[in-house]
C-alpha cells in the first residue's frame, strides 16, 4: 500500500497564474509522486479498488514506477521505495 509521499512543495508569487500552468500547460502531468514497498502488489490492490493505471509497473534505468489517474483524470506518480 502507498506508505506516503515524496516532497510537494510549491511557492507561487501569482496562484492564478500558477494554477493556470499547473491545470492547463502541464496537463495532465503531476508533480506528485507517491511511494511504497512493495510496487506491484500495491498496483494490483489499487487495480482491484477499480483505480486506473494508465502506466503498470515497469522498470526504468533509475528504478520502478507506475502512473495512476484519480477521477478527474489527473495522475500521479506511483514508485517503490528506495528506487
Amino acid at each position: 500500500m502507498i506508505t506516503g509521499a515524496s516532497k510537494v512543495v510549491l511557492y507561487v508569487d501569482d496562484q492564478d497564474r500558477a494554477k493556470d500552468f499547473w491545470t492547463e500547460t502541464m496537463n495532465p502531468h503531476s508533480n506528485l509522486m507517491f511511494h511504497c514497498d512493495d510496487l506491484e502488489e500495491t498496483y494490483r490492490e489499487l487495480s482491484g479498488r477499480g483505480v486506473e493505471f494508465p502506466q503498470p509497473p515497469v522498470e526504468q534505468p533509475w528504478g520502478w514506477w507506475s502512473m495512476f489517474e484519480e477521477t478527474d483524470g489527473t495522475r500521479y506518480a506511483l514508485g517503490r521505495r528506495g528506487d
